[in-house]
């Protein structure tokens, strides 16, 4: 079982991550084989975007990422910024399951709460605009249940929500939005999402990335959800 101990707010903060782990023996289902893996760049070249491609499928893919920190796939085959206006600001978004890409590029056939990540509880962005979004979150250090406002901006290159940061070691990735799609009714975001750093690699240190799912709120729904997080964070 792997164990890591995320830090507050883990790519929000930029924040290092410590981390332990150990082989997990379990192999991927067949979905997730070399069949498989390769479907979002085919059906982005015969469609122009994701919405066909369902959970599964960002399960079976391989991601790479370049010596930035961007995600390959995601820059070649992500939202654009016009999808990414017209599909995802002006909600929010809740987060509804994460799985860790592992060294060798695939997502963890288990997600991150079945793999027992501690220290970590999930995050909700609303994207208020197209230069703010709120972060609603627990932050058990104080404790207090938080909301924070931050500005943002969508690098059309890379397909990315990035903030700034003014870390040698983190670009400001946030996450780059794959696709939103509806399923029985539920609209969902799929995302490849920068989840902090650990030690290791030959820097020294390792970026983590998760595969991670959102799950849109009602609109006439957000106020009453965003009510549950009355702390303002940069107070604290």
């Amino acid at each position: 079982m792997k164990v890591l101990r995320f830090l507050t707010l883990l790519s929000a903060a930029a924040l290092v991550v410590a981390a332990t782990s150990c082989s997990n023996d379990d192999e991927p289902e067949a979905s997730n084989k070399a069949d498989n893996e390769n479907k979002i760049e085919k059906e982005y070249e015969e469609n122009g975007d994701l919405t066909r491609c369902d959970l599964d499928d960002f399960r079976a893919a391989t991601y790479t990422f370049d010596d930035e920190g961007y995600c390959n796939e995601a820059t070649s085959c992500g939202m654009t910024a016009t999808d990414f206006h017209n599909k995802v600001v002006g909600h929010l978004w809740k987060e509804d399951n994460s799985w860790e890409i592992l060294d060798d590029g695939k997502p963890d056939p288990l997600s991150i709460w079945e793999e027992g990540i501690c220290g970590y509880g999930t995050q909700s962005y609303n994207f208020i605009d197209d230069a703010s979004f709120k972060i609603l979150f627990y932050a058990d250090a104080y404790p207090a249940d938080c909301f924070w406002l931050r500005e943002y901006t969508y690098n059309a290159e890379h397909r990315a929500v990035e903030c700034e940061s003014s870390s040698p070691i983190y670009i400001g990735l946030e996450f780059h939005p794959l696709s939103v799609s509806e399923v029985d009714g539920v609209t969902y975001m799929y995302t490849v999402r920068f989840a902090g750093i650990r030690g290791g690699g030959s820097s020294g240190y390792q970026n983590v990335y998760w595969l991670t799912s959102f799950k849109m709120i009602p609109d006439e729904d957000i106020e009453s959800y965003e009510a549950k997080f009355p702390t303002d964070f940069t107070t604290l």
